[in-house]
């Protein structure tokens, strides 16, 4: 009889525990999640309007660039036999 109070008490115990551990468990991930909150700072409004002109400023670097082919590409396709002439000699050195 006494082995049995003995085990009971152990058994009761442990449920005990693990009941009290997992109610601190859940308790303690809820506090961890309840404080992770992102607050809008100046500092990161400044970063992100920062990298959005460097955006903008590289992307009107792209347009500049194919504006400049394409109008590089519409003199070639429109000039005339001498003209390609002199620039190829131009290109290549020749005098």
């Amino acid at each position: 009889m006494r082995e049995v109070k003995g085990l009971l008490f152990s058994i009761i115990t442990l449920l005990l525990a693990f009941f009290i551990g997992f109610i601190t468990g859940k308790k303690s991930i809820e506090i961890i999640t309840d404080e992770v909150i992102k607050v809008d700072t100046v500092y990161d409004k400044v970063v992100f309007d920062s990298i959005e002109y460097n955006i903008q400023k590289h992307d009107s670097v792209i347009v500049e660039i194919k504006k400049q082919i394409v109008y590089e590409t519409d003199e070639a396709v429109n000039a005339d036999d001498s003209i390609v002439v002199e620039q190829f000699k131009s290109l290549a050195g020749a005098n």
